[in-house]
């Protein structure tokens, strides 16, 4: 777990399905990389450093997780490095799919993370899926609480 962190007052929740995509199931990268900016441009908030945490819809795909880990790292790359990574996580590994509740349950994490001032790890995680590596730089997987 990473604790200490210093979190935001708001909360910011989005979505971004536009219907644009390759097929019904798969996501786009560029509506989400925009529902992120506007969420953000909404909240007033333009200082991406600002962020510690990423709460994912983590698909667990070959073909959502590499468009969403792209998405994310085009937005906040500029503000992040290796030294300070953007610590990304998905309530999935946590609980499994929630199925209709599933945005519900990441945003009760997300809460209950900043409550506790503390970034839980993702249980069970074995190994990023090998199309989201290249984007994993800016962002960090917690997957243990020794991290």
């Amino acid at each position: 777990m990473i604790q200490g962190f210093r979190f935001i007052d708001d909360a910011i929740c989005f979505t971004y399905r536009d219907g644009r995509t390759v097929g019904i199931a798969a996501p786009s990268a560029s509506s989400q990389e925009a529902a992120i900016r506007m969420a953000y441009a909404s909240a007033g908030i333009s200082d991406f450093t600002q962020t510690a945490y990423f709460e994912c819809h983590g698909t667990a795909t070959s073909v959502g997780d590499p468009i969403e880990a792209s998405a994310i790292a085009k937005v906040f790359a500029h503000a992040r490095d290796i030294e300070d990574p953007l610590y990304v996580g998905a309530i999935k590994t946590n609980i499994g799919h929630s199925g209709a509740s599933s945005a519900l349950s990441a945003v009760i994490k997300a809460v209950l993370a900043v409550e506790a001032g503390t970034i839980p790890p993702n249980v069970g995680f074995e190994r990023p899926n090998p199309k989201s590596k290249l984007f994993l730089r800016p962002l960090a997987l917690l997957i243990s609480n020794s991290q």
